[in-house]
């Protein structure tokens, strides 16, 4: 979010930030999942962010809906850094040993060590999948249970939710929330790009393509003109 000025006023600390007259994220969640172009639109704009919080050092650590927020001109916005952690600092704990959201935080964290930029992407990742289909990916009675079911549980099928939405989602959220950090996406960015593609329907096409018999061999003599005209090629682009 866009800071204008910051200050302390009779020893109190003040920030003056950009008005959010859209509402939050989870605002609009409580309606239900959104369509699958306006999520894309919503994850490019965050990605974006993110992967510029990460090259300086930064790790956001509580990427959910409630710390997304939109402008006057439906305009979202990463807010609420206050847990952020520098890259080279040590992982901060409170008492209870967890810093974050737990329906929305990466398996690793669970671990010493776990701490790095792709727990953003997971969360983005988790954020993502409830857009998509109303509600988290693991949901249960105690925040220890969801942390849980995210070191344990396998990934679901958002098209369980909504069978409407293209295969490849599952795919984008299957890489997003890869329990080992090696297999996710190495950005934000990069998970924005290929739902982007997607919500586009710009997958790469398969064509089949109409092509001269004689480029392929000898026609044969035996055949009329209009038998002899095309071989099949299967093209991908």
């Amino acid at each position: 979010m866009p800071l204008y000025d910051s200050g302390e006023n009779a020893g109190q600390p003040f920030m003056v930030m950009r008005l959010m007259t859209g509402g939050s994220l989870a605002d609009r969640l409580k309606q239900g999942a959104l369509p699958l172009a306006q999520s894309a639109r919503i994850i490019s704009h965050l990605a974006t962010a993110l992967d510029a919080a990460h090259a300086a050092g930064l790790i956001h650590r509580d990427i959910k809906p409630d710390n997304v927020l939109f402008d006057h001109t439906d305009q979202p916005y990463l807010a609420d850094f206050g847990i952020v952690s520098v890259m080279q600092t040590a992982t901060i704990l409170t008492r209870s040993g967890v810093i974050g959201t737990p329906e929305y935080m990466a398996p690793e964290l669970t671990r010493p060590g776990g701490l790095s930029p792709l727990v953003d992407v997971y969360a983005l990742g988790a954020m993502l999948f409830e857009m998509l289909s109303g509600r988290p990916p693991y949901h249960a009675d105690t925040p220890i249970g969801a942390l849980i079911a995210h070191v344990t549980e396998p990934i679901p099928d958002v098209r369980m939710l909504q069978p409407a939405l293209p295969a490849d989602i599952q795919r984008v959220l299957e890489q997003a929330l890869a329990k080992n950090p090696q297999e996710r996406y190495r950005s934000a960015g990069a998970l924005a790009a290929d739902l982007a593609a997607i919500a586009a329907n710009t997958s790469l096409p398969t064509l089949k393509v109409a092509v001269p018999v004689a480029a392929v061999g000898a026609p044969d003599p035996d055949l009329a003109p209009d038998e002899r005209v095309v071989a099949q090629v299967t093209v991908t682009l």
